[in-house]
C-alpha cells in the first residue's frame, strides 16, 4: 500500500494540470447536462478537486486508499476521446473518479442598505447595544426570523456559538469563542467564523461591525452589535494561488454575556486531529445539528466564493471533505459557513467548515491545527 506521502505527490501533480483545465474551462459554472453533446464537449474541463480517500467499488468504500477526482458529470469511457480520459492510475497509485457538484462558500450576502461611510456614520450615533433579558428556547420551537429550531437565527443572550452571526453585509454562523495568543491580547475574548462572513471576503475593515443575528436574520447595526472585526486570513482569489483557511475572528464588546459552548452541543473540548472515517459532528445556523463522514484529508479544491458569479473562485488546498452520515441526508447548507467541526466521541475540534455542495451533499472544511496557527489564537 502507498505511503500518504506518496499519495499526496501524486495528488499534487494531477491537481496542477486538472484544476487549472477546470478553472480555465469554467467548472464553477457547470452542472450535469442532459445533452451528450455538451457532457461530452464538458468532459475535458470538469474536474473542480482532488482528494485521497478509499477507492469505491460497486458502490461501497475499498481499503484501498487512492486519489479520488471529482467531476461535474462521470461519463461512460466509451462517450470519451482518448485525450478526456482521466487516468487510472500515476506512480503506480490508483485513482477513482467520482461526480459531485463544485463547492461553493455557504454564507449568506444580502446588499447592504447604506454604503459604508453611512454605516459607519450609524456606528458613532448608534446607542451602546443593552441586551434584554436572556430569551428561554423551546427546542422543539420554530425561528420566526430564520424558519430555524431552537432559535438559532435568534438574538442571544447569553450568546452561544452555533448561531446566526457575521459582518453587516454577510450572514453565516459563529463558530466559537477563543483566545489571542498575540502580546497584549490575551485578557480579550474573541469569536471565530469564516473570512467570508466576519471578513465580508475581504470586503472590509478593521472594527467593522459583527451583528448577531446575521443581516439576513434581522440584525442591525447599532442594536445587534456583538462584536468588531479584528484580524483575518486574506483569501487569494483568482483560482491560482493557495488558500489554507478561511478564517476570521472579532472582537466581543465589552459587556456581552457568553456561553463557551456550542448550542445544541455544549462545550468544545480541545482540538484534535482528522482522520479518515472520522465520524463528525456541528451546529450551524441554517441546517442546526447534523452529523458526517470525512472521506478525504487532504482534498485540494476549487471554491466558487460568490453563489452569484461563478467566476469568483479560489482556489483551497489540503482540505477536509465530510459527507452526511446516516440519518442526515445533508451535512450543511449556505449560512452554516463558520460552523465548528466536532469529532462526535468527544467534541474535539477538528475543522471549520467554510464549503460545501449547494445541495448538501458534502462540505469542506479548514483544518482546525491550520486555522489555530494563521490566526494565533486558543479555543476557550
Amino acid at each position: 500500500m502507498p505511503s500518504f506521502e506518496d499519495l499526496l505527490a501524486a495528488k499534487k501533480t494531477l491537481s496542477g494540470t486538472l484544476l487549472r483545465a477546470g478553472l480555465q474551462g469554467g467548472v464553477m459554472g457547470m452542472m450535469k447536462s442532459f445533452s451528450t453533446t455538451e457532457a461530452v464537449t464538458s468532459a475535458s474541463h470538469n474536474v473542480h478537486s482532488i482528494g485521497i480517500g478509499r477507492k469505491w467499488v460497486d458502490g461501497k468504500p475499498t481499503e484501498t486508499l487512492c486519489v479520488r477526482i471529482f467531476v461535474v458529470q462521470k461519463l461512460p469511457l466509451s462517450m470519451l476521446a482518448p485525450f478526456q480520459l482521466l487516468r487510472k492510475s500515476i506512480e503506480g497509485i490508483e485513482t477513482d473518479v467520482v461526480e459531485a457538484p463544485p463547492a461553493f462558500a455557504s454564507a449568506k450576502k444580502r446588499k447592504a442598505s447604506s454604503p459604508k461611510a453611512d454605516k459607519k456614520a450609524t456606528k458613532k450615533s448608534a446607542p451602546p447595544r443593552k441586551p434584554p433579558p436572556p430569551i428561554a428556547f423551546d427546542a422543539d420551537a420554530s425561528d420566526p426570523s430564520g424558519g430555524s429550531p431552537n432559535g438559532r437565527g435568534l438574538h442571544r443572550n447569553p450568546l452561544v456559538a452555533g448561531v446566526s452571526a457575521g459582518h453587516f453585509k454577510a450572514t453565516g454562523t459563529l463558530g466559537y469563542f477563543c483566545r489571542s495568543l498575540k502580546v497584549g491580547e490575551g485578557s480579550d475574548v474573541f469569536v471565530l467564523s469564516n473570512n467570508h462572513v466576519f471578513a465580508n471576503a475581504n470586503d472590509s475593515q478593521k472594527d467593522d461591525d459583527l451583528v448577531q443575528p446575521g443581516i439576513i436574520d434581522g440584525g442591525s447595526l447599532g442594536s445587534s452589535h456583538f462584536a468588531e472585526l479584528h484580524r483575518s486570513v486574506p483569501l487569494k482569489m483568482g483560482g491560482t494561488s493557495l488558500n489554507f483557511v478561511d478564517a476570521a475572528i472579532g472582537k466581543l464588546l465589552t459587556g456581552i454575556a457568553f456561553e463557551p459552548e456550542i448550542l445544541t452541543i455544549g462545550k468544545v473540548h480541545g482540538a484534535a486531529l482528522a482522520d479518515t472515517g472520522m465520524r463528525v459532528c456541528k451546529h450551524g445556523r441554517t441546517s442546526g445539528y447534523t452529523e458526517g463522514v470525512i472521506t478525504d484529508l487532504a482534498i485540494d479544491a476549487l471554491v466558487g466564493m460568490d453563489h452569484n458569479d461563478p467566476s469568483i473562485v479560489a482556489k483551497f488546498e489540503d482540505q477536509i471533505r465530510i459527507v452526511p452520515a446516516t440519518p442526515f441526508t445533508s451535512f450543511a447548507e449556505p449560512g452554516d459557513s463558520g460552523s465548528l467541526i466536532l469529532k462526535h466521541s468527544n467534541k474535539a475540534a477538528v475543522g471549520l467548515h467554510f464549503a460545501g455542495a449547494n445541495d448538501g451533499s458534502y462540505g469542506l472544511a479548514n483544518h482546525m491545527s491550520h486555522v489555530l496557527k494563521e490566526l494565533d489564537i486558543a479555543l476557550l
